[in-house]
């Protein structure tokens, strides 16, 4: 257990991202080289080389690992054929160069809804990505969106800002469903599977569980003593939430009693 199986060489610059695909046979990685590239994970073998006018941040596999969306410095989100290696649309989010370590991209389990988000620019767009087409744009957000999450089922959007609030937009509206306030910066905000709940994580040492039908919190979890919490996530079926502090502890909380259920401090 923890030994590395493959080495993925082949990158020329600083490697900003990897994914799996979801079954796993599968990797994507995106680097600073100005490439994507696509690895049969279970040879370590590059199958795919994705060209790229600037740097790659950000890329992600449709459910089905048919295709991958990336995000690039240039403006632009690409599709690619995960098979031909051949990029199918382009969706251009701006028209003037941002740093690839400021791109996401995220691809709903249809495969061709898609939510881009480039530089410092509080704009978060949906787009039908097999036809390039611009479905909506999410502008309420009045700082850096740090972190944007795309609903698993398609219907809901969440960001994370500077602005010291997350939002939630139903995904065919332009304004948003809740603004969840915060007394400090928010830097992720993530939706549970079945879109019932959302977990935001803040610079005022908190993270927060939140109800999705009504917009309230229903706790707030305290990591006072570890510094400002950088990430939290749900898994295991959103019973559990996973949190990481600035200061390197982890620490796992009951979502649906609130209560910490183990805590690993940085050695």
């Amino acid at each position: 257990l923890g030994e590395s199986v493959h080495t993925l060489q082949g990158h020329q610059s600083t490697v900003l991202c990897a994914k799996f695909s979801a079954d796993g046979s599968a990797v994507v990685t995106g680097s600073s080289d100005g490439t994507a590239k696509l690895w049969n994970s279970l040879t370590g073998a590059c199958t795919h080389t994705l060209l790229h006018a600037d740097g790659v941040g950000d890329a992600v596999f449709s459910a089905d690992g048919s295709f991958v969306i990336t995000a690039c410095g240039d403006g632009h989100a690409r599709l690619w054929d995960v098979n031909l290696g051949v990029c199918m649309q382009q969706l251009q989010h701006s028209d003037t160069q941002v740093s690839a370590n400021d791109v996401r991209v995220r691809l709903c389990t249809d495969g061709f809804t898609a939510l881009t988000l480039f530089g410092e620019s509080p704009d978060i767009k949906i787009w039908n990505a097999s036809t390039g087409k611009l479905l909506n744009i999410f502008t309420e957000h009045t700082g850096i969106v740090f972190d944007v999450e795309l609903a698993q089922d398609g219907c809901m959007v969440a960001g994370a800002s500077s602005d010291f609030t997350a939002k939630i937009w139903k995904i065919e509206e332009t304004h948003c469903l809740y603004t969840l306030k915060h007394s400090q910066e928010v830097y992720t905000a993530k939706i549970s599977k079945d879109a019932s709940s959302a977990v935001t994580a803040c610079g005022d040492h908190t993270s927060r569980i939140w109800d999705m039908l009504t917009g309230t919190c229903t706790f707030c979890l305290d990591h006072t003593g570890n510094g400002v919490v950088g990430c939290a996530i749900f898994c295991k079926d959103a019973q559990l939430v996973f949190a990481t502090c600035y200061n390197g502890t982890r620490t796992i909380w009951c979502s649906l009693t609130g209560q910490l259920m183990h805590e690993h401090h940085k050695e």
